[in-house]
């Protein structure tokens, strides 16, 4: 490179360093007065402990039971929604028949 880019390039690069320290200082006394917070506000991340085997079935076991109860203070049972024909939960019809009634009425194309 000739030496008038090189020492143009250089002084450049002598000023943004000197900015740089500049904004460091200045990013730090804002840090300092909002009390050493530097993320937002949210503090460090914490990652959640690992939960044993035996510590999962007894959450599994527990949730069952939620929804089982769940089920009989509703009164329904557990499979009577899926039955073909069933109406939903609201009492309108399902979703699957009109579209085999509409199966069934339709006509074959004529060749």
């Amino acid at each position: 490179m000739p030496d008038e880019i090189t020492s143009t390039l250089r002084a450049a690069l002598s000023r943004l360093e000197v900015e740089r320290q500049r904004i460091d200082r200045q990013i730090t006394a804002i840090r300092t007065a909002l009390g050493g917070v530097s993320d937002g506000g949210r503090g460090p991340a914490r990652r959640r402990p690992r939960m044993s085997a035996a510590a999962r079935r007894a959450v599994s076991q527990r949730m069952k039971a939620y929804w089982a109860a769940r089920r009989r203070a509703k009164g329904g049972a557990k499979g009577a929604s899926s039955a073909k024909g069933a109406s939903s939960a609201k009492g309108a019809p399902s979703t699957k028949a009109p579209a085999k009634a509409k199966a069934k009425t339709e006509k074959p194309a004529a060749k």
